[in-house]
């Protein structure tokens, strides 16, 4: 059993401690070697960031008591099911598994599983080589774990067990080792993970995932992946040979949802989630992570990743022979890849304020031999791409900011290591050769900031002392059910003569059913739809759509949609979003999509200030409070306070100057 606890032995020298300790966490041969011949060894096995990240992985969580034990296949696929907010579920998963390929493990809401031993399972998805054009299911479709519209689970190993899918090679079917798609509160902590397609894979209304622990190896794609994934944090993981990418926090991740909204995740479910980012939301996270070798970047943002925080990370460049035909010409450090210009006409989203700070980068001398394909790659610099393409006025990035980060060896042309010199490869971005105590963005969101506490604020948060023990962190912390939340993303489906049908996300955890009511648009309570409704249709559980008919041409509704629990009635939840429209059978469902896809505001929660990003010009603001009364009104403004406000749940009701739609975004008072 590994020990818990990583003790500086004066008699022992540092260069054998930290090889004894590298081994001990199973860091491969190959990786430890490549640290040994660096010629920059003793300088990284003293380096801090690095011993914590040994640390946070070598810790282990004892083995629970009175846990539900499961030992057999049979068992970890159909005997782990949900507890509830009042009793999470404790389950033991100890033992040698072997899945087939059509077997996933499902972990459902509420639950503490820990693990010992070993998972295998043979996935299916096959290698993509430079040049195609069929990008295959990218990973969606097999996985070991799966992790779906779930709420409240933690993924504990006990001594890094493995977690593993083909190990034969980098061209061979493989499975994803942790899918979460819709799923908020979720830490994966202390796995082996190896060998597999990628390694945690974030896709799509994921909300604070805690990723901490874990030593991730041999990936064909990403070792770590955060796809429209919000107050995500990467902790402590030692990532050792990424077919792609370290980590990649990549399209809507960061503070925007993937239907444009701008929102995070507001249900009940999220509020308060203990995993969330210290000192307030900056989207996404990465914290002391050592990546050694990767086909593309050792981490980076994209396609519009907003308010990232980058800190503290060790890049290591290691040329892994035979090399990944995957991989590309390069590989990269810490950067800011913007948005492309495809990415932008879709969705009018700028990758923008993201933060690094004290990172590095080692490029040794032993990476500049040619490759199975004959090439010595490049790369090695910090960079920002270019945020503008042939319109000027279309800026495809924000600012990006760089504080006290450093790079150790020479580029493939015998520069040194740092800010690329490239001028195309760093627009719109600041270099401080230190860290600053206060800067300010350009649209001011960041007046308040201070990036030195908030570095401490991770340290004190994670890091496992050298001489400090961990104990164990109990149950899932309890947080509310969202059964009585309102549905969110109500879009206008379809049209015909005197009906009309729209399409709307059901997130509840509980069995809920719908209805949908019309009113007229000003009324002095819009919000109290049984007082001023005048019309009516309803859903069956499980509905994604509802239509309603009785409509009259030429005549403006409001629309809302409620959510109604077992045994309530109308007028105990809240309504969605209002949508204020003419009703007429050439109502284009493409102009209500863009009208309300082209109205941003952040940040949301708040605790002062929102701002609002429109590219329609706006009459009036109104607020109204969670019963219907307007609390606050504004004229055409782009950024109001809320500070006066009370906490809680709010609507924020926008009307367009030059359309008859009006647009209610719900909001957050911290």
């Amino acid at each position: 059993m590994k020990s818990k606890l990583f003790i500086l032995i004066a008699l022992v020298t540092v260069t054998n401690l930290i090889g004894q300790t590298l081994q001990e966490a199973g860091i491969s041969e190959t990786a430890r070697n490549f640290i040994r011949n660096s010629g920059f060894e003793e300088q990284i096995i003293n380096d801090e960031r690095l011993q914590y990240c040994l640390n946070g992985i070598i810790y282990s969580d004892p083995a629970p008591t009175g846990a539900i034990s499961i030992t057999t296949v049979n068992q970890l696929l159909n005997n782990i099911t949900a507890g509830t907010i009042s009793s999470p579920k404790t389950y033991f998963v100890d033992g040698t598994f072997v899945l087939n390929a059509t077997q996933t493990i499902n972990i459902p809401s509420h639950v503490i599983v820990y693990v010992r031993g070993s998972i295998f399972k043979t996935g299916d998805h096959d290698i993509i080589l430079p040049g195609a054009t069929d990008l295959g299911p990218e990973n969606s479709d097999e996985h070991i774990f799966l992790i779906s519209n779930s709420r409240n689970v933690k993924l504990i190993g006990i001594d890094n067990p493995i977690i593993e899918s083909n190990p034969e090679g980098d061209e061979y079917n493989r499975a994803t080792g942790f899918y979460l798609q819709g799923s908020n509160n979720i830490e994966i902590r202390g796995f082996h993970i190896k060998n597999v397609w990628e390694g945690v894979n974030c896709r799509w209304e994921v909300d604070r995932a805690l990723i901490r622990n874990n030593y991730i190896q041999n990936t064909n794609k990403r070792a770590v992946w955060l796809l429209g994934a919000n107050e995500c944090i990467a902790v402590h993981n030692f990532i050792d040979n990424a077919g792609w990418d370290g980590f990649d926090w990549d399209a809507f991740a960061g503070s925007r949802s993937p239907d444009n909204s701008g929102t995070l995740d507001t249900s009940a479910s999220a509020i308060g989630a203990p995993v969330a980012t210290p000192t307030g939301n900056l989207g996404n996270t990465g914290f002391e992570n050592f990546v050694i070798g990767s086909g593309r970047f050792m981490g980076f943002v994209e396609e519009g990743a907003r308010d990232t925080f980058i800190v503290n990370n060790i890049g290591f460049m290691a040329n892994y022979l035979p090399a990944n035909p995957i991989r590309l010409g390069f590989q990269l450090g810490w950067a800011d890849n913007a948005s492309s210009e495809g990415f932008m006409n879709d969705t009018g989203l700028r990758t923008e304020d993201n933060v690094f700070v004290s990172n590095v980068i080692y490029r040794p001398e032993a990476y500049n031999i040619e490759d199975r394909a004959g090439r010595v790659r490049g790369g090695g610099e910090y960079f920002a791409k270019d945020g503008t393409n042939a319109d000027p006025n279309f800026d495809r990035k924000g600012l990006t900011y760089f504080f006290a980060n450093e790079g150790y060896g020479t580029l493939k042309d015998g520069s040194p290591i740092g800010q690329t010199t490239n001028p195309d490869f760093f627009r719109d971005a600041i270099w401080n050769d230190n860290v600053p105590t206060n800067f300010e963005s350009f649209d001011n969101r960041y007046a308040d900031f201070n990036p030195q506490t908030r570095v401490q604020a991770l340290k004190d948060k994670f890091r496992i002392g050298t001489t400090t023990t961990l104990t164990p962190e109990g149950p899932v912390p309890v947080i509310e059910d969202n059964c009585n939340q309102p549905p969110t993303g109500l879009k206008l489906l379809s049209v015909t003569a005197n009906t009309i049908t729209f399409s709307f996300d059901n997130e509840a955890t509980n069995t809920r059913t719908f209805e949908l009511r019309s009113y007229p648009p000003g009324t002095s309570d819009p919000f109290n739809v049984n007082t001023n409704s005048n019309g009516w249709a309803g859903a069956s559980a499980g509905a994604t759509t509802i239509t309603m008919g009785g409509r009259t041409e030429g005549q403006a509704y409001d629309f809302s949609i409620r959510a109604l629990c077992s045994g309530q009635t109308p007028g105990t939840s809240s309504p969605s979003e209002v949508v204020t429209l003419t009703f007429s059978q050439t109502l284009s469902t493409e102009d209500f999509k863009t009208e309300a896809s082209n109205i941003i505001i952040y940040p949301n929660p708040t605790a002062d200030i929102i701002n609002i990003e429109s590219k329609s010009d706006l009459n009036t603001l109104e607020i109204y409070d969670i019963i219907g009364k307007k609390v606050s009104s504004y004229g055409n403004k782009k950024a109001i306070n809320i500070s006066s406000l009370n906490p809680g749940i709010y609507f924020l009701k926008l009307s367009l100057a030059n359309s008859q739609s009006v647009i209610t975004k719900r909001i957050i008072k911290k």
